[in-house]
Parts: structure tokens; sequence; C-alpha cells
């Protein structure tokens, strides 16, 4: 929706209320082990406070995807947790994905290239995409099919006046994110996809290795 400001914004209901409180502070309360997954250990942690371990994982999946599509580089602790009642401190489950406004290149689109795509650092269970997508067991808890096509995205940044001229690429690199995505859920590691993707765009000139369409258009 657009803001009064004139920019384009989103805004939900609160999933919280009087009786229904989020609950973050998993590892502050149970701790980590540096040499273990982060992923199974909030896994675990969940589980210890009632919740259902498989419903944990699949979100924690759904969210990893989720994030990656949009290249949302600040999922830290305090932007997942569990949902309780507050009465009774009962887990409810995964609180909904939310807080996701450091996303679709938020922090330089124009110095975006297929490089950078694939050493992206964000804040969240790991410092890399690369390192939370190798940690994702259910890479189809997303449906491609069902994500907006990159006109769609275009069209939806140029309604905002800051965006405007860099909605082409924002959308161009979200195609990108939706072919690699499409790799990952083909049963290919993302170590795998990076060489490929390197290896697509070796030999070409400057103007088409700066062309993000074409390595995903190669692919949807």
């Amino acid at each position: 929706m657009k803001l009064k400001d004139g920019t384009i914004g989103c805004i939900s209901p609160c999933f919280t209320s009087d009786d229904v409180d989020s609950a973050w502070e998993i590892f502050d309360k149970y701790g980590y082990d540096k040499n273990s997954s982060y992923m199974e250990q909030y896994v675990l942690h969940c589980a210890e406070e009632g919740a259902d371990p498989a419903c944990i994982r699949n979100f924690l999946d759904y969210q990893a995807m989720t994030d990656f599509l949009m290249t949302n580089k600040d999922r830290h602790l305090a932007n997942f947790g569990l949902l309780r009642d507050s009465n009774t401190l009962e887990c409810i489950g995964p609180a909904p994905i939310f807080d996701t406004r450091n996303s679709m290149f938020y922090d330089g689109v124009a110095v975006v290239n297929y490089r950078t795509m694939l050493d992206v650092r964000i804040q969240s269970l790991y410092s890399t995409e690369r390192k939370t997508m190798e940690n994702v067991i259910s890479q189809g808890v997303v449906h491609l099919d069902k994500v907006p096509d990159t006109a769609s995205v275009r069209e939806f940044y140029e309604q905002d006046p800051t965006l405007v001229s860099f909605a082409s690429r924002i959308a161009d690199s979200f195609e990108f994110k939706c072919a690699m995505a499409k790799e990952l859920q083909d049963g290919k590691s993302f170590s795998q996809i990076a060489r490929e993707i390197i290896s697509f765009y070796s030999g070409r000139g400057k103007e088409e290795k700066e062309s993000l369409a074409l390595y995903s258009r190669s692919i949807l």
C-alpha cells in the first residue's frame, strides 16, 4: 500500500495480543553449541518449550527459503520466534514471518551482480545465505509457481518514486533468486549452483555479465 510519504509499504494486523505473546529468547535460555547445526539446536530447544519439532523444522525451512527469495538480510534472533499463551505460557507454534524490511537489495541494488548474489551476508542463524541453504531440508516448501513474476515485481516497485529507477534491476535480481531456488528444489547444492553460474557467465562480455536475466531465463 502507499504510505503517507508516497513510498510503498506493508501494514499488517498484529499477531500478538494480551493473550498471545512472542517468545524469541530461545538461545538466551538454552545456549548453543558452535559445533552443531543452529537450525537443529533451535528445533530441539523449541521442542523443550512444548512445540512440535516437525512443525518448527518445516517452518524454519519455509522462512529460510522465503528470506532467500527476497534476499532478506535481517532475520536475526529477535526477528523470529514462538507464539505462546500469555496466561499459561503454553507454546502455540512459530510466529508468522515478520519484519522483512531489509530485503530486495535495499542496501544497493545498483551494485548487485551474479557474483555478489553468490555471497550474500545475512544476520540469522548463519552468517551467509549459502550456509543457510546448506541446512535447509525441504526446499520445496515454497511453491515457485505462486511467487510474483518479473513484470509484477517491476510494476510494484515502479509505484515508489524513490525506487522507480531501480525497479527493473530489482525485478531481474528477484528473478535470478527464483532461478537459484528452482535449482535447489531440483536437488542441486548451493555450491554446485554457484559453480554452474560462474561457468555460465565466464567468457561473456561485460554487458552480458551485468545481465542477471541471462541466467534466470535459461532456467525458468
